[in-house]
């Protein structure tokens, strides 16, 4: 009896523990209806590189969520279809590239490199006094 209720108090702890370090993924994404169609005048007329290398895709944020949880994404992965489609509508061609070397940025005759620089930032707010 004392081993099963040993048993079972080492095991909620360990469950615990589990479930406290884990971070929840979300997935960020832009309004892409939004961004079609809104460019409204004349187009620059270049071609343009979106360089997003794959080591940028795979950087992850976590950050708090509320609640002792944690929150987890990517945010160059997820936001890289809405930057295409920003510049695409401001630029008459565009090419996704995962480096500067790609050879996807000569063949498509690309003259400028866009490399976007994301920054996070985690605001708290306290409902203390509210």
């Amino acid at each position: 009896m004392a081993m099963t209720r040993i048993a079972t108090l080492i095991l909620s702890a360990v469950l615990a523990l589990a479930l406290a370090g884990c971070a929840r993924p979300i997935n960020l994404q832009a309004d892409t209806a939004g961004l079609i169609g809104t460019g409204g005048g004349k187009k620059i007329d270049r071609k343009v590189a979106l360089v997003v290398p794959e080591a940028l895709k795979a950087r992850e944020v976590i950050t708090p969520g509320g609640g002792g949880d944690k929150v987890s994404y990517y945010p160059y992965r997820d936001m890289q279809t809405g930057m295409y489609l920003a510049l695409s509508e401001t630029f008459t061609g565009v090419v996704l590239a995962n480096g500067p070397g790609d050879p996807k940025i000569a063949q498509e005759g690309a003259t400028l490199l866009l490399t976007p620089e994301l920054t996070t930032t985690v605001l708290l707010e306290t409902m203390a006094g509210k």
